[in-house]
């Protein structure tokens, strides 16, 4: 018998603003959602709740928007899974250091950006579902 696969798991939180997207960079990276490696132990919500503190805010994980295996063409990419995470009003200047940049991002201009399908599609859900 086969064994299982297994993929690391990686929780990302979508932020909004108003009708705003918080996204990170890392290094001179894509951007990105901020996000973190699910620890042993550690629900996906809670996952998703530490990434956001790692950049000054108060988030609660509030709906599960995707989960799938990455796009990335390599035998360990891991499994992406999204939360939608009300936030408190965000201070640009004020958010943690773990990241170059740290933007706040119109969503309307998203698909100007180079993000991933799952990243796109994740804001734009969290968008919609917020009524906006």
């Amino acid at each position: 018998m086969a064994a299982a696969p297994t993929w690391p798991v990686c929780v990302k939180a979508v932020l909004i603003w108003r009708d705003d997207v918080i996204l990170v960079r890392a290094d001179d990276e894509a951007w990105e959602l901020p996000g973190d490696r699910l620890e042993r132990g550690e629900s996906l919500e809670d996952c998703a709740e530490r990434a956001v503190e790692q950049l000054g805010l108060k988030a609660t994980a509030e709906r599960l928007l995707d989960s799938r295996v990455s796009d990335l063409d390599d035998a360990k990419a891991p499994l992406m899974v999204t939360f939608g995470c009300s936030v408190d009003v965000p201070d640009p200047d004020a958010l943690g250091d773990d990241y170059v940049e740290v933007r706040l991002v119109p969503v309307k201009e998203i698909g100007s950006l180079a993000l991933s399908e799952v990243y796109a599609a994740s804001i734009t859900a969290w968008h919609r579902l917020l009524g906006r």
